[in-house]
């Protein structure tokens, strides 16, 4: 599976929920049409949650914690403004400079 991002972003955030804690993601935010997805992953959706606002995809075949996109529900209220990309995956030295918070 491949990411591609059409630029760098602003910042990464390092998420302290469970979740993106346990899945080892620090995020950078983008406009889905800036972001190019190719390869199967899988979907998980938090049980916890009634109505959870993203869907954490993983690599199908590695496992890994690749992106987020917006669930349906949040799309209908927020419209399809956001998807966040694990930047771990990236290249270190792509990423000097940048601002983590």
């Amino acid at each position: 599976m491949r990411i591609e991002v059409a630029k760098k972003p602003d910042f990464i955030n390092e998420c302290n929920c469970a979740l993106c804690g346990k899945s080892g993601a620090r995020w950078s935010y983008f406009h889905p049409a800036d972001i190019g997805v190719t390869g199967k992953t899988r979907g998980y959706r938090r049980e916890d949650k009634d109505d959870p606002a993203a869907e954490i995809h993983f690599c199908e075949r590695c496992g890994t914690t690749t992106h987020f996109t917006l669930t349906e529900s949040a799309i209908a209220r927020f419209g399809n403004v956001q998807m966040g990309v694990n930047m771990r995956l990236a290249d270190e030295g792509d990423l000097a400079g940048i601002e983590l918070r």
